[in-house]
């Protein structure tokens, strides 16, 4: 079966992780030796290691707090961490998203592999990576009309290895209920159809998780071997780079391009217009030829 949270997995190991920061960096130093240069130079070291200006500021919150409980009780005199100075972080790494003609060429790319259909529901509706292999086959209404898919949990990775299906990022807006094309819906039928063959040839040894997107056996896919077959079937396409999330992008992008409102397009993707703005929407046209519209504008007649 699969282990599920009954919290929020990814909050408890972001702060986990974040602690873990704190102490290999500067963990060594007594609480009343430590000086807002050595956060300073503390929080640098981690801009200039590529970490995301939010994590660094969270990081920065963190210290805050415990500095200040510290003070509190009358242990140090001042809070050096509030005193500290939040860097300026490393721009992030430039994404895309794929034109349509490249989302079609990866499509028949990945036509009889085993991720196939995941590669079409992730272009179809810009799941994440984790909510496409969390994904439960009672999520699914195929025979509806429309034809849904249920975002209702996403599969995420412990400290110790083990994969856990907990709840959607940003639960709120992560658990949605979304129409599904015709080409996603052809895609899971075959899927099915293929599971089915793979439970008949595991016998005893298949694990029933009713996952969707599942390993020769039923087990949960491990993402570092979703991350090789994305890239291998990326690079048969003739792509130049392949990354799962490379999906999601192209999803939003393409939508955008197609004519979808921004408030859709969050709906379906389940974040909000300016998160899709500022880092999911990218031109997928090698022209932008919006501006052509101006010529019913400008040349019509008084």
């Amino acid at each position: 079966m699969i282990v599920t949270s009954s919290g929020s997995l990814n909050t408890v190991e972001h702060y986990k992780h974040t602690t873990r920061h704190l102490a290999a960096g500067i963990g060594n130093i007594r609480l009343d030796k430590l000086t807002p240069d050595h956060v300073d130079r503390f929080l640098s070291e981690k801009a200039q290691a590529g970490l995301s200006r939010s994590y660094i500021r969270q990081m920065r919150n963190t210290l805050v707090q415990a500095i200040g409980h510290a003070q509190g009780r009358g242990l140090v005199s001042r809070n050096v961490a509030d005193l500290s100075v939040l860097p300026k972080a490393k721009p992030p790494t430039e994404r895309r998203s794929l034109t349509a003609v490249e989302a079609r060429s990866l499509l028949e790319a990945a036509r009889d592999e085993h991720l196939e259909a995941l590669m079409v529901v992730g272009l179809a509706v810009g799941l994440r990576p984790g909510e496409l292999t969390g994904l439960l086959w009672s999520d699914l209404e195929l025979d509806a009309d429309p034809p849904t898919l249920r975002v209702s949990g996403s599969m995420k990775r412990r400290p110790d290895g083990s994969l856990v299906r907990d709840d959607p990022k940003r639960s709120r807006a992560g658990r949605r209920t979304v129409a599904l094309p015709m080409v996603a819906v052809d895609a899971l039928r075959t899927h099915l159809a293929k599971q089915a063959e793979d439970r008949i040839a595991a016998g005893p040894a298949w694990s029933a998780n009713g996952l969707v997107f599942a390993s020769a056996v039923g087990t949960p896919l491990d993402p570092s071997n979703v991350r090789r077959a994305f890239k291998r079937v990326a690079s048969k396409a003739g792509l130049s780079e392949g990354f799962p999330y490379l999906l999601r992008h192209s999803a939003a992008s393409l939508l955008l391009d197609g004519g979808a409102s921004i408030e859709q397009v969050a709906d379906i993707l389940g974040d909000n217009p300016e998160t899709l703005l500022r880092y999911y929407r990218h031109r997928v046209r090698p022209v932008a030829d919006a501006g052509l519209r101006m010529q019913d504008v400008l040349a019509a007649k008084q």
